[in-house]
């Protein structure tokens, strides 16, 4: 999502600039003095050759990620889809990822268009389908880590309540939740001629209006920085520890064991998100607080952060392979059509396969802890 941070000067200066929190239309800008988010103009940019190489370099590597993306992705909601034992409840909640992911990589051969050239209502779905799919992305996350912190945490009522069909409803409810977050940033998505005296050439924008109280790009800092970034990362950290807290407590034993194995899986996909994301957020609220033009120099580590955030969507079914023996096999099995029977024979892994974690679990005697 593109924004124009806290305390950012209007000039004549033409600038890209993007949210940390999502990352959604190719410029934004305010209803009252809107500004472009491509390059410098080749009056005041004396690095436009420079920029220009880094986005034609960076349009070829988004198209690659693309295409990795949608295929890895659509294997993974191809294996769960098919294969009944991989239909488990930590393996919904990355078929609802898979979806989001693969949306996400959809918009990507949008992402660096500096002219949009697709008219009004392709600029309106481009900013639904992005702005909400980024929302439903930290949201997912934020529920997959949730549903452990359930599960382990409060094993006597999860399995009560700890279904494939309440799992469902939630993941459902992040789609809903996206939605509705995402409806103002759709609302003030416009297409636009920001500087008609110079140019005719129209930009999808977002064109936040400014009040008494705060100006556009302000509100839409706040906005999406607190929604997109700190609401979910709290979710994330508080869920973490309370996890960390139970297993402290936990009996070593083979229901232990299992719960370990699944909850290690999950925290890995996590901290992937995580590392992938937070140079981004990290990068985007200094650059915002420093008023640094993203040209030049400068542009190079912020669009650098964000293709490596756009990594994590295209690149998690590898991360999956890498780790759950039955996502590796059954990936395998998606390009090879016969397998060694030593090969086949590894693919229900009892640790992965089961919805371990509802059923609830001896606290310990002795104090053991786990690595």
């Amino acid at each position: 999502m593109s924004y124009f941070p806290v305390g950012y000067p209007y000039s004549d200066f033409i600038t890209q600039l993007v949210t940390p929190s999502t990352r959604i239309i190719s410029m934004t800008t305010t209803t009252s003095k809107p500004i472009s988010l491509s390059v410098l103009s080749n009056a005041t940019n004396p690095y436009e050759q420079f920029d220009e190489t880094v986005f034609t370099i960076f349009r070829a590597l988004y198209l690659f990620l693309c295409v990795i993306g949608l295929i890895g992705n659509a294997l993974v909601i191809h294996i769960i889809a098919k294969n009944r034992k991989m239909q488990t409840i930590t393996n919904t909640h990355l078929f609802n990822l898979a979806i989001i992911n693969v949306l996400i990589m959809i918009g990507t051969p949008f992402r660096l268009e500096t002219d949009w050239i697709y008219g009004y209502i392709m600029c309106k779905c481009y900013a639904g389908l992005s702005t909400i799919t980024d929302f439903a992305c930290c949201l997912a996350i934020a529920a997959l880590i949730s549903d452990r912190c359930f599960a382990i945490c409060f094993p006597f009522t999860a399995v009560k309540y700890r279904t494939k069909f309440t799992t469902k409803c939630f993941c459902a409810t992040v789609w809903i939740v996206s939605i509705l977050f995402s409806a103002p940033v759709i609302y003030w998505s416009d297409l636009r001629a920001l500087n008609p005296n110079i140019s005719t050439v129209e930009k999808c924008s977002i064109f936040w209006e400014d009040t008494e109280f705060i100006s556009g790009q302000e509100a839409y800092f706040l906005y999406t920085h607190i929604l997109g970034f700190c609401f979910p990362f709290s979710i994330i950290v508080v869920s973490y520890v309370m996890v960390l807290l139970k297993l402290r407590k936990i009996t070593f034993d083979q229901s232990a064991r299992r719960v370990r194995k699944v909850t290690k899986f999950v925290a890995i996909v996590i901290s992937v998100y995580l590392i992938c994301w937070l140079p981004y957020w990290l990068i985007g609220i200094g650059y915002a607080i420093s008023n640094i033009h993203r040209t030049g120099p400068f542009l190079l580590p912020f669009i650098t952060a964000e293709y490596i955030s756009y990594m994590y969507s295209a690149l998690n079914p590898l991360l999956y392979g890498l780790i759950n023996p039955s996502f590796k096999v059954n990936l395998i099995k998606a390009f090879v059509c016969l397998l060694p029977p030593n090969m086949q024979s590894q693919s229900d892994d009892s640790d992965y396969g089961s919805d371990v974690g509802s059923t609830p679990m001896t606290p310990k005697r002795k104090r053991k802890t786990y690595d």
